[in-house]
């Protein structure tokens, strides 16, 4: 760090359709905020200088995030809750900051120190129109019958995926970082799907240099396992990842809801 820059470690929110930004977009669009509120922003050195910012983990399109942070320098002081209310005031609904502080230079890059990601993947039943149907019935399948296929696939130990013509095979000891919670709707944990027929999983997933596992790929895997045929996530159109003899369609809706510095006594902490 340079003298007299300072380093604010920012929380902030990506929802609605701003989370069908790319890495790069999002990058684009925090450093247009930083500009508009007015932050006296260190620069990059080299023939190309930019805000000096530096993200966490990047997050997969269609995702959306309760807590994503970012980390930018600034060459003055200002008191973090004025800088925080300068972001909210500028910046859009779906990206907006909801924590600051000032953090030591000596801690470590974001994308070093998080590696634990604890994902909410929702799946939605789909009615015969295509439609996220709500509230309109039953879920696409019982809790119970999701649990044990999820059991049967945890046991088997790994999970092969193939994207873009390559296979990546994952072991899910390593990336499954704890326990996998199914819940209905009303998240009493009983076999049915809630009164809203809707399923909701929470999945804690290792990341690294490896990469991760995006966990709406293992919960479709484990929803073909059961003959139900996860379609797109919500907001593209459900039902173009349907299996065949598929026993219902269902949609899958992902949120980040938190990220976490694991410790080497196997504790997760926040990083602010």
């Amino acid at each position: 760090m340079s003298t007299g820059e300072f380093r604010l470690r920012i929380c902030y929110e990506k929802s609605g359709r701003l989370r069908w930004l790319s890495h790069l977009e999002t990058v684009r669009a925090v450093e247009r905020i930083i500009r508009r509120a007015g932050l006296r922003f260190a620069l990059t050195k080299g023939f190309n200088p930019h805000i000096k910012v530096a993200f966490g983990p990047a997050l997969p399109v269609g995702t959306a995030s309760l807590c994503e942070y970012m980390d930018v320098w600034t060459t003055r002081y200002d008191e973090a809750g004025l800088v925080l209310a300068l972001l909210q005031a500028v910046s859009p609904m779906g990206l907006c900051p909801v924590a600051a502080v000032y953090i030591p230079e000596r801690e470590p890059a974001l994308t070093v120190a998080l590696t634990i990601g604890l994902y909410r993947v929702e799946v939605l039943p789909v009615g015969a129109g295509g439609r996220v149907e709500v509230g309109a019935g039953a879920a696409p399948v019982e809790v119970g019958v999701l649990e044990a296929a999820l059991d049967e696939l945890m046991a088997f130990g790994e999970l092969t995926v193939e994207r873009r013509g390559k296979k990546k095979t994952y072991d899910l000891s390593r990336s499954i970082a704890g326990d996998v919670r199914i819940t209905g709707d009303g998240g009493d944990g009983g076999d049915g799907g809630g009164d809203g027929g809707k399923i909701v999983v929470e999945i804690p997933i290792r990341m690294g240099p490896e990469g991760a596992l995006r966990p709406e790929v293992m919960i479709g895997r484990v929803l073909e396992n059961v003959g139900v045929g996860a379609g797109a996530e919500v907001g593209t159109g459900a039902g173009s990842g349907a299996t065949s003899g598929s026993k219902a369609l269902c949609a899958l809706n992902v949120t980040r809801t938190g990220l976490f510095v694991e410790t080497d006594e196997g504790t997760w902490q926040r990083p602010m």
